[in-house]
């Protein structure tokens, strides 16, 4: 629906799954959404934005809390030790440089 000569909205409904093998399995079913767009019309096209929302929830078994709170330390332990050696390897790093800039500069 155009609102001005340059500009429009729209609102629609779009169905669609996709699959891992190379022919689709329709037993899985159909996910489907909904949503709205505006339009901005150009001399080459319309320039589009559209945002939707799924209608169509999907069927998961939510984690226990305690499971995903361990999840969630273990990465966090992770983190904080990838810091921790990216931390050496930078003054290793910074060590090195400076020891190269002495060697340079008492040849000189």
């Amino acid at each position: 629906m155009k609102v001005t000569e340059t500009i429009g909205l729209v609102g629609f409904v779009d169905a669609g799954n996709s699959f891992s093998s190379v022919y689709p399995d329709f037993s899985e079913g159909l996910k489907v959404g909904a949503g709205a767009g505006i339009r901005y019309f150009t001399p080459v096209g319309p320039l589009r934005l559209d945002v939707a929302v799924p209608l169509t929830r999907k069927r998961t078994t939510p984690a226990s809390p305690s499971m995903s709170a361990s999840a969630r330390r273990s990465d966090f332990e992770k983190l904080r030790r990838f810091r921790r050696s990216e931390r050496k390897i930078s003054r290793n790093f910074a060590k090195s440089s400076r020891k190269s800039i002495l060697r340079i500069i008492s040849a000189t």
